[in-house]
């Protein structure tokens, strides 16, 4: 994940993600934000959250969480849920891709 023109797989006009490298990993059945975050680096507002049917944003800050930030590696869980970074909002889905199901 990097900003814009980055070569990033998946690029957020978010500058703030300059100096950060940062992946979306999938793990069993759950999503995670990771990668390493250098010392005294601004990151951008983080959050995990729902958004209601009126429209109305509902965000939790991971980074109140003890696990989220150890030894400069950053770990989000995110799972189906939206993911806020600066001032955008992404969703990802963890789906299989290829024939026609499991090997037997």
């Amino acid at each position: 994940m990097g900003t814009l023109h980055s070569g990033a797989e998946l690029q957020i006009a978010e500058p703030k993600l300059d100096r950060i490298d940062l992946f979306i990993v999938g793990a069993s059945n759950h999503l995670l934000l990771t990668g390493a975050v250098v010392d005294r680096v601004s990151l951008p507002a983080l959050g995990v959250g729902q958004r209601e049917a009126t429209g109305e944003w509902h965000w939790n800050d991971p980074m109140r969480l003890d696990l989220t930030l150890q030894n400069n590696r950053l770990y989000i869980r995110f799972d189906y849920k939206w993911l806020r970074i600066g001032g955008h909002a992404l969703r990802a889905s963890w789906k299989p891709i290829g024939g026609a199901g499991p090997p037997t």
